[in-house]
């Protein structure tokens, strides 16, 4: 939650100021809209910050760009065609940007199609790599193509600000590719910053759990929808 520049900021600076010894909110200046909560998805905690008009602006500009609620990472960055290996299963961080219940993953096949698979899957998980809900084998894919695979059961319920893993599996037949963003090769970045978890030797059926495997130089585009 946040707050405007009201009269009762100031007892909140107070109660602030006071709940943690050393740290003092500054009064608010001109061309901000005030300070407030806020939910920092790298460290996991809340924290008090101060919203200026042109943080409004940038976080707006997002929101706008964004096509889910919970995704791996913005559709507009997916500029990379990411070559799939055989029998990995490979998944990414994402929050829950709004509470819900959510049936599909929806994902990018870049230049090269999936043919012949033996299986394709896609599935959610905890922060601990337990399995919350997988698809059924969703077969092959054609290229350059928005697919939409649907999850067994209910789908999966979150809440506001819930950190799951988006993943996706293939083995047998031709590998294609997948749309999203090649770290390695975008800006010197390295992919350690953000949590990542693979395993090998999946030869279908139930994905399972998923180990928290350190890093990997890419990040493929993963969104859940309702």
């Amino acid at each position: 939650m946040s707050y405007a520049n009201h009269a009762d900021l100031q007892q909140m600076r107070a109660d602030f100021d006071a709940q943690v010894p050393g740290v003092t909110v500054p009064a608010p200046g001109a061309g901000q809209d005030g300070y407030g909560w806020e939910y920092d998805h790298d460290t996991g905690a809340m924290v008090w910050v101060r919203h200026t008009r042109q943080a409004e602006y940038d976080a707006a500009f997002w929101r706008a760009k964004r096509t889910s609620e919970v995704s791996t990472m913005p559709r507009m960055l997916t500029i990379s065609n990411l070559a799939h290996t055989s029998g990995v299963v490979a998944g990414w961080e994402a929050y829950c940007e709004a509470a819900g219940t959510y049936t599909k993953i929806r994902y990018i096949v870049g230049a090269t199609a999936f043919s012949g698979v033996t299986e394709f899957r896609v599935g959610v998980w905890d922060p601990d790599g337990t399995l919350l809900a997988e698809s059924a084998n969703l077969g092959d894919k054609a290229l350059n193509t928005v697919h939409e695979g649907l999850l067994g059961g209910a789908g999966v319920t979150l809440t506001l600000g819930q950190r799951v893993i988006l993943g996706i599996a293939a083995v047998g037949g031709t590998m294609g590719t997948f749309r999203g963003l090649n770290i390695a090769h975008s800006q010197g970045l390295s992919f350690g910053t953000r949590p990542a978890r693979s395993k090998g030797g999946w030869a279908g059926g139930t994905l399972g759990t998923l180990p928290d495997a350190g890093t990997l130089s890419s990040m493929y585009f993963l969104e859940l929808i309702p």
